[in-house]
């Protein structure tokens, strides 16, 4: 097996440092003075710049999908919500820990993620009404709904009720397959 050189790793590593840093100068200064589409444009085109710098080529499009619409997929890596966000710019439910997490959770905050606090029934409705509001905003909403990464070879028990506000609206709701 191909190992990729320790030089080229470390040039990887450094680029992926000062994209998030980027990211977040992008976010903490430009993101208050711009309109919700110019939003959505730079986190895709981050996104896209940050497969990039991984050298992971995107070959899928969420063209065709009506705005405000729930994106539901299968979850194998921290990869795909980028993978996602540069085929489409969407809204992700997260576990409430990420929140805590240096920089990605700020950044996360910033970029309309809604935090799950899990096992909580009471907070779950909470989500479900941000989820609700962000689809009637025709804004896309993605989740993971096995709730854990797997190696996407099968899927695991589905935890539905995140899907309620899309049902009880007539919200449309895409299905996605992740694959790498």
């Amino acid at each position: 097996q191909f190992a990729t050189p320790i030089a080229i790793r470390g040039l990887r590593a450094t680029r992926l440092l000062l994209h998030f840093l980027w990211g977040a100068a992008t976010v903490a200064l430009a993101y208050p003075c711009l309109t919700d589409s110019r939003r959505l444009w730079l986190k895709q085109r981050w996104s896209r710049q940050l497969l990039g710098i991984l050298g992971i080529e995107l070959d899928a499009t969420l063209t065709g999908i009506a705005p405000g619409s729930l994106i539901v997929a299968n979850h194998i890596s921290w990869l795909d919500i980028f993978a996602l966000n540069a085929a489409r710019p969407v809204a992700f439910i997260s576990k409430a820990e990420v929140r805590q997490w240096l920089l990605i959770g700020w950044l996360s905050a910033k970029t309309d993620t809604v935090f799950l606090m899990r096992g909580s029934r009471g907070h779950a409705r909470i989500v479900n009404a941000q989820i609700d509001a962000l689809l009637n905003a025709e804004k896309d909403v993605a989740l993971f709904p096995e709730g854990t990464t797997t190696d996407g070879t099968h899927l695991l028990h589905f935890h539905a009720a995140l899907l309620q506000p899309a049902v009880e609206t007539g919200r449309p709701v895409q299905p996605v397959a992740l694959s790498y």
